[in-house]
């Protein structure tokens, strides 16, 4: 639908917003728009407005400072530009109408609770929990302690930080070109404990990568 909404190539767009969503949603609209602009109070006005990496039409920006009468959008760094949609992706509201808990559990100004490490309602410790993206590796190793299970592996934990890293510069490509093939030859040895038949993988990383890629991710 937003593809369809900026099909002309004249078409500039502003994208209020500075985290997964907004960066994919600018990506895609800059395959066809004539240029989009990302507002993120994450952005440093000495440091904007930047060039992202990959687009000539791809714009970082700090914070909205006004938007005109003439669609005009003036940003904190200082700079202005003329835009025909301005699209926020700000977030979204959590709402679950369809579990039953009697008020026990509540959404208040978009915060969920009562919840034991953010996971976990200690009225439905046994039946309900709230998983999402574990952004933050302790969570983890909690969670797997209190499970009695062993922590993530290190190898694991290092591919995270260093995807992370790899897509900030090379955000369009940073599935396809790897340099940590150490850490899939770990990975590929710890592997072979629960999955007998990749022994007869050969430990490089193009053999790993190119037969048994799909256990790795």
């Amino acid at each position: 639908m937003i593809l369809l909404q900026v099909s002309a190539a004249w078409t500039v767009v502003v994208v209020i917003g500075g985290a997964t969503s907004a960066n994919d949603i600018s990506r895609e609209i800059a395959e066809v728009a004539k240029g989009v602009h990302i507002s993120s109070r994450s952005a440093l006005s000495e440091s904007t407005p930047k060039k992202l990496h990959g687009y000539e039409n791809l714009w970082l920006h700090s914070m909205i400072e006004v938007v005109g009468t003439d669609d005009g959008v003036r940003f904190q760094d200082g700079s202005k530009v003329y835009a025909d949609i301005i699209l926020h992706c700000t977030g979204y509201k959590y709402h679950f109408p369809f579990l039953e808990t009697n008020g026990i559990v509540t959404v208040d100004e978009n915060r969920v609770g009562p919840l034991y490490k953010d996971i976990f309602p200690p009225a439905f410790a046994l039946s309900l929990s709230f998983v999402g993206l574990l952004w933050k590796l302790d969570y983890e190793d909690w969670l797997a302690a209190e499970c009695g299970s062993p922590p993530p592996e290190e190898w694991r934990k290092q591919m995270y930080f260093i995807t992370g890293e790899r897509r900030k510069t090379r955000p369009e490509s940073y599935r396809d070109q790897w340099d940590d093939g150490d850490l899939i030859i770990q990975a590929h040895q710890d592997f072979i404990q629960y999955i007998p038949e990749l022994a007869q993988v050969q430990s490089c990383p193009d053999d790993v990568y190119g037969i048994c890629g799909k256990y790795y991710s």
